[in-house]
This record gives structure tokens, sequence and C-alpha cells, in this order.
């Protein structure tokens, strides 16, 4: 286990993950939108985002720091949905699809949701990302209704989930080496 059962590291960790997703949930919404929608022409925050940093922040905490971050992500989850979406049921459903097709991909990845530092490889983050995206957008076509339901929206959700986790990755890693985190 990566992170120790003391309540004020898991206070540290959800205060991390929520932040981090807030943060990159408006990178998304003031930058990246924009830029998408100049290239796409698309106007609607219904249409799925290419590049979604926000699900590599919710695959990361959740493979290295488990459950532990789970109440941050929802949290940061259902405080962004009530920036686009006026029906809080939805805003409720969407936020936990979202964030337990992640736990949920971790699970069927390894049969636990408690994962060890030896069990956290790039291999293994590729498979979680594209795992849970996948699940992550069925689930939310489903809830989002039958006019959203299309292969160009499900391709999208895919894509932008797994680019914007490799993006955070190499994000990671980068500032990692840049500050000689590791040796």
């Amino acid at each position: 286990m990566l992170i120790q059962n003391n309540p004020l590291r898991i206070l540290k960790v959800n205060f991390y993950s929520f932040f981090s997703y807030l943060l990159l949930w408006y990178l998304e919404f003031f930058i990246i939108l924009k830029i998408q929608n100049i290239l796409l022409g698309t106007k609607s925050l219904y249409f799925p985002m290419l590049v979604f940093l926000p699900h590599g922040c919710r695959v990361i905490f959740s493979m290295i720091y488990g459950l532990k971050a789970f109440p941050g992500l929802l949290i940061a989850h259902v405080l962004t949905g009530l920036y686009f979406i006026n029906d809080m049921t939805l805003i409720i459903q969407l936020s936990l699809a979202s964030v337990l097709s992640v736990y949920l991909s971790i699970f069927f990845v390894y049969k636990k949701l408690t994962l060890l530092e030896e069990d956290i490889q790039l291999k293994s983050i590729i498979i979680v990302a594209v795992l849970s995206s996948i699940l992550n957008s069925f689930l939310n076509l489903f809830l989002k209704g039958m006019d959203h339901i299309s292969m160009i929206n499900l391709m999208s959700y895919v894509v932008g989930d797994i680019l914007g986790t490799s993006l955070v990755f190499w994000g990671i890693l980068f500032f990692i080496k840049k500050n000689k985190l590791l040796i």
C-alpha cells in the first residue's frame, strides 16, 4: 500500500486529488475547449473533449492511492458538473460513473483495489486508462440519453480520456525528471 491509514495523510490525498482535478478541469474548460471549438466548430460542453486531462488525474490518483482518493475525486467531479448541467441527479450519476469506472477497471485488471508500488507500471496505467475510458464512455452516453449516443461521441470520449491520461502521465514524469525527484 502506498499510503498509510493516517487520517491527516488521507485528508492530504483528497485535498491534492480534489485540487488537481479542478486545476486540470479549468485548464480544459478555459484553454483546451476553446481550441477545440475553434478547430472543430463544436460549441457544446456536452460534446466530448478530444483531450480530457481530468481522466488522467482520476487514473493516476486512483492507482496510487486507491479508494482513499475517491472522495476528493468525486467531490471535484460533482463541482465541475454544476458548471454546465442543471440536473443534480444527473451530475451525481455521471460523477459516480466516471470515478467508479476507474476503480472497476483497476479491479478488473488486478483483482484488488489497493495496489502495491510495483503494480504500477506504464503498461498497467495504459490498460487501466483505456479500460476505464471505454467503461466511462459507455456509462456517460447511457446516462446522457439516446440523443447523445453515437459512435463519434463514443470514440471522442475514449480518445480524449486516453490522450488526457497520457499527457498527465508524461507531465508528471517531466516534472519529476526536471526537479530531479528520482535518482
